[in-house]
């Protein structure tokens, strides 16, 4: 349902999770490598009521009057959830729990350019941290959102240790992405080449959750099964970008290295790397077991709760802020860490397919693997139309992208449309 704010009608843009103004077909235009859009100014993010027609600051400072009509208004309806949006989508970034896939916490990094320090008072003045600062590069905070500095990009912000299957977590995190949707929107914040989008999965025991420590059998799983996967996922990453950014100089997501084989030979050099997709964290977490596992046992029996970082960091997206593609990468990342605990990946029953640069697919291949990753890893059926909508705008549909093979792919049997359509799926 449209509405309209300051002479402007604003309408919902399933792309970038937001209320954008203009025409419903063209509810905004891109910035040069991604999404931007023209959003409604100044979420009060952190307060009770999101509602633009009364919480929205006139000046684009994200505060404003917060005694309008918040469930009254015509647009806006009171749920368990908070004050929402009548007809707009469920929540994007929610992650359900499904079988064959443990509710692990998560965490990403956005690097973006431009004023990083702009970017924290927005976000604090929004409600959502303690203090408008920029941290330095690993400074040990604690929140679950702040902005550090970051020596290879202007700065980036860290979303830390979120169970997206809780709502609420859902929401928050949704807020702070409208932030910095308006900060890209306003110039506050770019998004270039230099800039990464890193998605951190918690394989240490969980005590919240009760997800199991990850096995070296697991982490040598997850080796093969990356292996497989490689190249295609290099391609999901740059979803409306014309081509990954390794292809511009950057080795902060390069590929992995191939044939490694056995625990010694696995773990030994991803204890070293920092690579695609990068370990070193869990493996050093080793050292701060208190339980004896990891020295005497099998890791995956270890009931340490609070061990430093214990997780598997996948550097390989391209920087995003489209709240369909955050959820698409998260809900991937963690179908492969399910998928390699759950079964055992070797170089035989999983062969490489490693990435080959943007310009260069062998479809064949491409094709095999996608379908491996849209039918048989632990993802809702959501979730598979957002990778699918990664699939049909990787490399912006030039050479190398997925848009010719995603369309040949059906469909799972039981596939749900209506569920999609009603749910939180968009495509």
């Amino acid at each position: 349902m449209p509405f309209t704010l300051d002479d402007r009608e604003y309408h919902w843009n399933d792309d970038y999770e937001s209320w954008n103004w203009g025409s419903e077909d063209d509810p905004g235009d891109e910035m040069d490598d991604d999404e931007a859009g023209r959003h409604v100014p100044g979420f009060r993010s952190g307060a009770d009521c999101n509602c633009p027609a009364c919480c929205a600051g006139r000046d684009g400072s994200a505060t404003g009057d917060e005694s309008g009509p918040h469930a009254e208004s015509e647009h806006y309806e009171e749920t368990d959830d908070g004050i929402v949006p009548v007809d707009a989508p469920p929540l994007a970034l929610l992650l359900e729990t499904i079988a064959g896939r443990p509710a692990r916490r998560v965490s990403f990094e956005q690097e973006f350019g431009g004023n990083a320090r702009t970017v924290a008072t927005l976000l604090y003045e929004a409600g959502l941290t303690s203090e408008p600062r920029v941290w330095d590069y690993h400074s040990g905070n604690t929140e679950w959102l702040h902005v550090e500095r970051d020596g290879s990009v202007d700065g980036e912000i860290i979303f830390s240790r979120l169970h997206l299957q809780d709502p609420q977590v859902a929401r928050r995190s949704e807020s702070a992405l409208h932030v910095v949707q308006s900060a890209l929107s306003n110039g506050t914040a770019r998004l270039d080449s230099r800039c990464g989008f890193h998605v951190h999965v918690g394989i240490g025991y969980d005590d919240v959750t009760g997800a199991p420590c990850y096995g070296m059998g697991a982490v040598q799983s997850l080796y093969h099964l990356w292996n497989h996967v490689e190249d295609v996922v290099f391609r999901l990453a740059s979803a409306n970008w014309a081509r990954h950014r390794t292809d511009r100089g950057n080795s902060y997501g390069a590929a992995t290295r191939k044939g490694l084989t056995g625990a010694v030979g696995i773990g030994s050099r991803l204890r070293r790397d920092r690579l695609a997709l990068n370990l070193q964290a869990f493996l050093a977490s080793r050292a701060s077991c208190q339980c004896g596992a990891f020295e005497f046992g099998d890791w995956a029996v270890c009931t340490c709760a609070g061990t430093p970082k214990p997780t598997v960091e996948f550097r390989v997206f391209n920087a995003t802020a489209n709240a369909r593609k955050v959820r698409a990468y998260c809900a991937l990342s963690l179908a492969l860490v399910a998928y390699a605990e759950a079964n055992t990946c070797t170089p035989d029953s999983h062969p490489v397919n490693a990435w080959a640069g943007s310009a260069r697919l062998d479809e064949a291949t491409a094709g095999q693997v996608l379908r491996f990753i849209l039918r048989d890893l632990p993802l809702t059926d959501p979730e598979r139309e957002d990778l699918r909508y990664c699939a049909e705008t990787s490399m912006r549909g030039g050479p190398g992208s997925l848009r010719p093979i995603v369309g040949a792919i059906r469909r799972r049997k039981g596939h749900n449309r209506a569920a999609v359509r009603a749910g939180q799926g968009r495509g």
